[in-house]
C-alpha cells in the first residue's frame, strides 16, 4: 500500500501544481494584485483563472485534472478583469468589496511580510463556449478576492516532492513527444515489496491555437497495470483505459524512428477525430530514479538510478500535462 500512497501523493501534488486560481496584475500603486474567481461552465465542468507570465489563463476542469486550458492577454486590475477570448468569448467583471481586509501570514517554506487579502463578488459579464461545444460559460455573478501578496513560495518541483519521501520508493517514467506538440507521459511508482507497477498514471496532451489564444488539451487516467516496463529500462508497453484507443511500445534497441510504434490513440476535448500518439517522429525516452537517504540532516534524498542521470522532470514539476511552469497551491497568496 506504500507505494499506492505515494503515488496518490505525486497525483496530489500534481494536481495542486496545475493552474491555480491567482490572476496577476498591477494596481496604480504599482504593487502586484492577485485575484480568485471560480465559474460554473456546462457539462459537468468548472472553471478557473490563473496568471502565468504576464499571461491569463483559464482552465476547463471535469474530475481532478484539467482538460482545456486557454492562455490569453488581458487586463487585470482593483477594478476587475477584462480580456478577449479571441472568437471565443470574452471577460468584463467589476470586483466589488464586502469585508475587511484580512492580513495573511506566510505559509510554511515561503519568506515575506504579510499578504493583504480582500473578499468580494465580481460582477458583470462572463461569457465562454469552448471549441466543439464542449462547455459553456454564461456568468454575471461570482463570489470572489483579490489580494495584495506580500510573500514568496518556492516553486514545488517533482524533485522536492521526491526529496521528502521515505526511502527506498523508485519513480519510472516514458515521455514521448512529437515536436513538443503532442506528448504522452506514462509514471509509476514501485518498492520492495511491489516490484511490479501495481498503478500508473498516463496523460497526454496537444498544442493548438484560436487566433492569439494557445489552446492545451489534455486527458489524464489513472489505472492498475496499464504501464509495465523492463528491469534493464530497455523497453515498455503503455495501455490506457479511455478516452485513449490501442497501446503503445518503446524498444530503445530499435532504430531511429521505429523506437515508440503502436495503434496508440486519444480522444481530446476540442479536438476533432482521434489523435495518434506514436510514429517516426516522436522523441521518447524512459528514465527512472527512487528515494533514498540523503546527505545532511538526514533528509530523504534523490539517490540516482543506473538507468538515468537524474528525474527527467527535474525542476519542472511533477508528470501532468500543461504544468511545467504551474505556481503550487502555496504560493496562492505569494509573489
Amino acid at each position: 500500500m506504500r507505494v499506492l500512497g505515494a503515488l496518490f501523493g505525486v497525483l496530489l501534488v500534481a494536481a495542486l501544481s496545475v493552474p491555480s486560481t491567482v490572476i496577476a496584475g498591477r494596481p496604480a500603486g504599482g504593487d502586484p494584485l492577485n485575484a480568485q474567481l471560480y465559474a460554473k461552465a456546462s457539462n459537468g465542468y468548472t472553471a478557473e483563472l490563473s496568471s502565468e507570465g504576464g499571461k491569463i489563463k483559464l482552465s476547463l476542469s471535469r474530475g481532478l485534472f484539467p482538460a482545456l486550458i486557454y492562455t490569453f492577454h488581458g487586463q487585470v486590475s482593483t477594478d476587475g478583469i477584462e480580456a478577449r477570448i479571441a472568437d471565443l468569448g470574452n471577460i468584463d467583471l467589476r470586483f466589488l468589496p464586502a469585508g475587511k481586509t484580512k492580513r495573511i501570514r506566510p505559509l510554511q517554506r515561503c519568506n515575506g511580510r504579510l499578504a493583504k487579502l480582500t473578499e468580494g463578488h465580481f460582477v458583470g459579464s462572463f461569457r465562454f463556449r469552448a471549441e466543439r461545444g464542449v462547455a459553456q460559460i454564461h456568468l454575471t455573478h461570482a463570489k470572489g478576492w483579490v489580494a495584495a501578496p506580500g510573500w514568496h513560495c518556492p516553486h514545488q518541483s517533482f524533485n522536492s516532492f521526491v526529496e521528502s519521501r521515505p526511502p527506498g520508493i523508485t519513480y519510472t517514467f516514458l515521455q514521448a513527444d512529437e515536436n513538443r506538440q503532442i506528448g504522452v507521459t506514462a509514471f509509476a511508482g514501485t518498492d520492495a515489496e511491489h516490484p511490479d507497477p501495481e498503478a500508473a498514471e498516463v496523460s497526454a496532451a496537444m498544442l493548438t491555437r484560436r487566433g492569439s489564444v494557445q489552446v492545451d488539451h489534455l486527458a489524464v487516467v489513472l489505472g492498475r497495470r496499464i504501464f509495465s516496463f523492463d528491469s534493464a529500462l530497455t523497453s515498455a508497453t503503455v495501455t490506457p483505459p479511455s478516452p485513449f484507443h490501442g497501446s503503445a511500445t518503446y524498444c530503445a534497441s530499435c532504430a531511429p524512428g521505429s523506437r515508440w510504434t503502436g495503434d496508440l490513440k486519444v480522444s481530446l476535448p476540442g479536438v476533432a477525430g482521434d489523435v495518434p500518439l506514436t510514429g517516426p517522429g516522436y522523441e521518447t525516452t524512459l528514465k527512472r530514479f527512487q528515494t533514498g537517504a540523503g546527505e545532511g540532516g538526514g533528509h530523504h534524498g534523490l539517490r540516482v538510478c543506473p538507468a538515468g542521470r537524474h528525474s527527467p522532470y527535474e525542476g519542472r514539476g511533477p508528470p501532468t500535462p500543461g504544468n511545467s511552469h504551474r505556481r503550487s497551491l502555496a504560493s496562492r497568496l505569494g509573489s
